[in-house]
């Protein structure tokens, strides 16, 4: 059932902000034991977000970093299902030099009349809130 679900249109692959009003796939990641971490955002239009934080919710613009590398995006549709890919470069994930880093993933999916819903591994709060530490539930080890 393809058509329960509102897909953006595909898109030039950049940039772009408010992917999460609509159909999008989301990862965080953060060190273990540092409250900084970076959110992307994966749209099946191709577009992407890479956003720092600081802490809980604080963006963090002020820190200069070297541009990154973009995610690589693929989107797929089937009578059953979809499937996003999004390929990150090592360099993009947060102390990339770092031995534990801990992510967490989420979906929104808009529905045909518009509403979103908030899907996760684990909803931390009463309310689905990606940004809550205690959501990044898969962890990376030893990267080197």
């Amino acid at each position: 059932m393809p058509e329960a679900l509102r897909l953006p249109e595909v898109q030039p692959a950049e940039a772009a902000d408010g992917l999460w009003r609509h159909t999008c796939c989301e990862l965080f990641a953060g060190v273990v034991g540092d409250a900084a971490y970076r959110e992307f955002n994966c749209s099946p239009s191709g577009q992407w977000a890479m956003y720092d934080f600081s802490a809980y919710r604080r963006r963090d613009s002020s820190a200069p970093h070297p541009p990154l590398p973009a995610p690589r995006i693929s989107f797929a549709t089937a009578a059953q299902g979809w499937t996003l890919q999004a390929r990150l470069d090592a360099l993009a994930l947060p102390g990339v030099a770092a031995r534990h880093i801990e992510i967490g993933v989420a979906v929104v999916l808009e529905a045909a009349d518009g509403t979103l819903s908030y899907w996760a591994p684990r909803h931390a709060a009463t309310r689905p809130d990606f940004h809550r530490r205690e959501s990044f539930v898969l962890r990376l080890s030893d990267l080197e």
